[in-house]
């Protein structure tokens, strides 16, 4: 299982914190690649599960982060869906099969929290490019998700897997939360929103964040 998330395409940073920007994205995602590849290699993997969770754009659901980005929405789109359909590409190259997962994030609302509609986040434009794009490698399937694009579940290796952004749950308790939805076990959980790597145990399941 492999996971991109929180990318914020868009954004750019430059403090005593943090340096970030579109290139720094851009070099940590072939950082990425090249661990994945590391991976498969040694454990002679042939399928890859990717997960996409959401928050590929910055976006503009915020005066400060309208301020901070360096492309606007609509480049953001563009480009970051460029990015993304040729690093999936390039997986195609070292794997037999490619399942891609993909879920939205908030920053793609086009609409305040309170008045926004899951099916109108920006980022199903993001999807629909990749699908476009890679239409013709027979090694790729997206797996639909479901619950208006903020949820998908699938079962990996005997586990029961479900894949979500997380701006709508909390870490502590989405285990109890997910299987009380799908009315079954849930095994693991990998979300993102949380912009810090962590990973805990509920009973005998996992939450990666």
């Amino acid at each position: 299982i492999c996971a991109i998330s929180d990318a914020h395409y868009g954004m750019e940073i430059d403090n005593e914190f943090e340096i970030y920007s579109s290139k720094v994205f851009i070099e940590r995602l072939y950082k990425y690649y090249d661990k994945i590849i590391e991976i498969k290699n040694r454990h002679n993997v042939n399928v890859c599960n990717l997960a996409i969770l959401g928050d590929l754009i910055s976006g503009i659901i915020h005066n400060v982060i309208r301020i901070e980005n360096s492309e606007n929405m609509i480049e953001q789109i563009q480009q970051v869906s460029e990015i993304i359909g040729e690093f999936i590409y390039k997986l195609s190259l070292e794997f037999n099969k490619i399942n891609i997962y993909f879920v939205t994030g908030n920053h793609s609302r086009v609409q305040k929290k309170d008045e926004s509609i899951n099916g109108e986040r920006l980022e199903i434009l993001i999807l629909w490019y990749l699908k476009a794009r890679l239409k013709d490698i027979s090694c790729i399937e997206f797996l639909n998700s479901i619950a208006d694009n903020t949820i998908a579940k699938t079962v990996i290796c005997n586990k029961t897997c479900v894949f979500t952004h997380g701006d709508n749950d909390s870490a502590n308790n989405i285990i109890s939360k997910m299987t009380n939805m799908f009315e079954e076990k849930i095994d693991i959980v990998i979300m993102g929103h949380y912009h810090t790597f962590n990973i805990q145990k509920q009973g005998k399941s996992i939450v990666v964040t």
